[in-house]
């Protein structure tokens, strides 16, 4: 299989999985990195077994608010998407590199088109 991106390989990576679907396969994220989970995205990652590193969102989407790990709550009526969020924090949290899993296609067209 060819690479579609090539990453830093000395700097860490944030990864932000959102609610959409989206193929495991290519979720591989390397020791180092940070895994953001935007609300259902959880749900997500408990299929695949891996515990982020922070969760954060309104938990609209995911039905509850999760009492493991790191969280943060956000207000359900804001100016931006879940997803958008969980990239504003990565850059805050210093990443330069962000890899989004899930954030297009489902059944918020305008998540996927805020998104893009």
């Amino acid at each position: 299989m060819k690479k579609v991106f090539k990453m830093n390989a000395n700097k860490a990576v944030c990864h932000i999985v959102a609610a959409a679907d989206f193929d495991p396969r290519y979720f591989a994220p390397r020791k180092g990195d940070f895994i953001i989970a935007a609300d259902a995205g959880l749900l997500h990652l408990k299929k695949l077994k891996i515990s982020p590193d922070l969760v954060l969102g309104d938990f609209d989407s995911v039905g509850f608010v999760p009492t493991e790990g790191r969280v943060e709550r956000i207000p359900v009526k804001k100016d931006f998407t879940d997803s958008h969020y969980a990239l504003m924090r990565a850059k805050e949290l210093g990443f330069d590199t962000a890899v989004l899993y899930g954030c297009t296609g489902g059944k918020r067209f305008d998540h996927s088109l805020a998104n893009l």
